[in-house]
């Protein structure tokens, strides 16, 4: 090919029907009353079809199973999967009666089947060379781990069965592959095992690992950390989905292979000569992120072979960087390759693993994830429709079985083993009296670090996020037993609650009920205007609905040829204020009738989206009053991101810099910054 690349980053559901494969998705399926997603599920709203919070497949509060659907026993997963018959509300558990696991070895090579899926474990690099779905082999190679950065290398491994179909009746078969540090410079210096694992009626594979530094251990910045499938393109998969948005038709490996680098961008921005992207002035693989939202599902199907492949995280418990998080999905990559990725830890954006210092003990379980396999007896663009609607539902599915009963890893608590937190956010404001925490995320993290929420570069510790209802009602379940800190955000209220360190204490068995949470408004006084809405994006604003369009970042010189000059009262953010500045100085018209009695000053409050590192300096009528540092570079402008890390500043302004009547305030960025909100308030007692 020409020009530049990036390498590699790096039945279905009818009534008491099998779950996809070998006989298609029935008719009748879906789950039964009550089921589908509930408040706050299915696709949010997004950055110009970006997905925001549930990754546009997450399900929200309310959502899953409904009557008849849920989950059965032999492997965690009842028979027809979601179909009659489960263990739904009011339906009784019933028996799994599909074929028994079976493993055999050849070499140091394991193979599972299940009568509905077959996969070919290597025990040596912890490898997956072979999954066979409907008998269509989906794998070109099997792909690889990055352990760390592609500087680092691990194993060779060493595997056994950790669970024995033949010694437990075919419910369930696992393999154990473990590596432990040789103390050389090229391996990465953790100890690490993999396992993958197949259930009775599952029709996939479950993989997790786990990482541990033992003191002795160096010092390390483990960086990438990721799982990478390489699956037969064009040949078998011709279509994609991220979310209900961004799926269809994936481009060929001829239009691929003849793509050309854009000049002066990034490495990665290609164009195609051809296919669904021919029509954008650049395509990368960075369109295709995901947030993590409360569970995510992304993957490729087959129009030629009538089957889907797809990497299902059912719990957010082990994914770095909260519900907001964007990671990478699929893409293509040279030599006529195609991924299916799976990221604990990536340097693209934020929400890497930690660095870890000398001597420092840390382990983490990272999974179980799912390998989903289905197929559909519907031709054409419907069958694909309804591959994709299969696998939605196979996330709530999985979401159900949470934690998996099968898994007997000391290391990976079962549900007994875990509790549950449960509240009520409640938020009053005077200044803004139609404030509301309905759909907020509420979460469970570790404390702040040097005052500042941290939970957007935690990595190590577990996390748990919800989505309240509409009355800010939440239920946090299957908390593995530790001490946390409360965290919450919701769109229309500035700021983040955090709630005191470590205070939220989870036993095992246990309900923590924490009532009312009374969450404090981050202001001064009363408003004297906004911009924007406060919501940790910048669709709001200008281009902001396109901000994961390679170049939308290069058009402010054409749209504003004069810069922004912004009149509260007249302007609108969706016309008239860039969802993105890129350095220089913006102007904001603006009028006061009076000044309140008791004022003290005034407070300019300045959200940030994401940036590349900036510092915004502001003037009032002519005399700079103050700064405010925004911080850190999360790569998401760079890489054309719907939003990165929200960061916040707070400028103080004296009384004497505000007169009644006309004002003019002027905000001078460094350098690259997306827009959250703006607010301009009253300092009174």
């Amino acid at each position: 090919m020409t020009g530049g690349r990036s390498g590699t980053s790096g039945g279905g559901s009818g009534s008491g029907g099998s779950s996809g494969v070998g006989g298609g998705i029935g008719t009748g399926g879906g789950t039964g009353a009550g089921g589908g997603t509930g408040t706050g599920g299915g696709t949010g709203t997004g950055s110009g079809g970006a997905p925001r919070t549930g990754g546009g497949s997450g399900i929200g509060t309310g959502g899953g199973t409904g009557t008849g659907g849920g989950t059965g026993t032999g492997g965690g997963i009842g028979t027809g999967g979601s179909g009659s018959g489960g263990s739904g509300a009011g339906g009784a558990t019933v028996a799994c009666t599909g074929a028994a696991v079976k493993a055999t070895l050849s070499g140091t090579t394991y193979t599972f089947d299940n009568g509905l899926v077959q996969a070919k474990i290597g025990t040596t690099d912890a490898t997956v060379p072979s999954f066979i779905i409907n008998g269509v082999e989906t794998m070109t190679s099997g792909g690889y781990f990055s352990w760390g950065t592609n500087v680092y290398t691990a194993g060779p491994f060493t595997g056994s069965l950790s669970a024995d179909p033949s010694k437990n009746s075919g419910a369930v078969a696992e393999v154990a592959m473990t590596t432990t540090w040789d103390g050389s410079s090229g391996k990465i210096p953790f100890d690490i095992e993999v396992r993958f694992a197949m259930a009775r009626c599952a029709p996939g594979l479950y993989g997790y690992v786990v990482l541990t530094h033992p003191a002795s251990y160096p010092a390390f910045t483990p960086g990438e950390l990721r799982v990478n499938h390489y699956v037969q393109w064009d040949s078998v998969f011709d279509y994609y989905a991220v979310d209900d948005n961004r799926r269809g038709v994936f481009t060929s490996v001829a239009s691929s292979e003849a793509a050309t680098a854009v000049a002066g961008a990034p490495q990665e921005v290609l164009k195609y000569p051809s296919g669904p992207f021919a029509d954008r002035p650049g395509w990368q693989k960075y369109d295709l992120t995901l947030e993590w939202g409360e569970g995510t599902v992304y993957g490729w199907s087959s129009s030629k072979k009538n089957i889907g492949l797809w990497l299902i995280n059912p719990s957010n418990e082990y994914l770095p960087g909260g519900p907001m998080k964007t990671e990478l999905t699929l893409h293509d990559a040279p030599g006529g390759k195609a991924t299916l990725l799976n990221y604990w830890a990536g340097t693209h954006f934020y929400g890497g693993l930690e660095d870890l210092k000398a001597n420092q003990v840390r382990q983490k379980l990272l999974g179980p994830w799912f390998l989903y396999g289905n197929s559909t007896t519907t031709a054409g663009s419907a069958g694909q429709d309804a591959l994709w609607a299969d696998a939605k539902q196979r996330l709530a599915t999985e979401k159900a079985a949470w934690p998996y009963s099968w898994e007997t890893d000391v290391r990976y608590p079962p549900k007994s083993g875990r509790g549950t937190v449960k509240g009520q956010m409640t938020f009053t404001d005077p200044n803004q009296p139609t404030a509301s925490v309905a759909n907020a995320w509420v979460g469970l993290a570790d404390p702040p670090v040097n005052g500042v929420p941290n939970f957007e570069y935690q990595s190590w510790d577990y996390q748990y996020w919800v989505h309240a209802d509409g009355q800010g009602n939440f239920t946090l379940a299957n908390v593995r037993p530790g001490k946390y800190t409360l965290h919450a955000f919701v769109a229309g209220i500035h700021g983040v609650y955090v709630g005191q360190s470590d205070a939220v204490v989870v036993t095992a068995g246990g309900t923590t009920d924490l009532g009312a949470v009374t969450w404090t408004p981050d202001r001064k006084g009363p408003t004297v205007w906004e911009i924007g809405i406060p919501d940790r994006v910048p669709a709001e604003f200008y281009r902001g609905d396109q901000a994961w369009h390679y170049g939308t970042n290069l058009l402010f010189g054409k749209d504003f040829p004069s810069g922004v000059n912004y009149t509260v009262g007249t302007s609108t953010p969706a016309k008239d204020w860039n969802y993105l500045q890129p350095g220089g100085t913006w102007n904001v018209q603006f009028n006061v009738a009076s000044i309140p009695v008791g004022a003290t000053g005034a407070s300019l409050v300045l959200d940030s989206a994401g940036s590349n590192g900036v510092t915004l300096s502001a003037s009032f009528n002519g005399t700079k009053v103050g700064s405010a540092s925004i911080s850190y570079d999360d790569s998401s402008i760079a890489r054309d991101q719907p939003h990165g890390v929200w960061l916040s500043g707070r400028i103080a302004v004296p009384l004497a810099q505000i007169k009644t009547g006309a004002n003019t305030l002027a905000i001078a960025s460094s350098g690259n910054m997306m827009w959250d909100y703006l607010r301009l308030e009253w300092v009174t007692p």
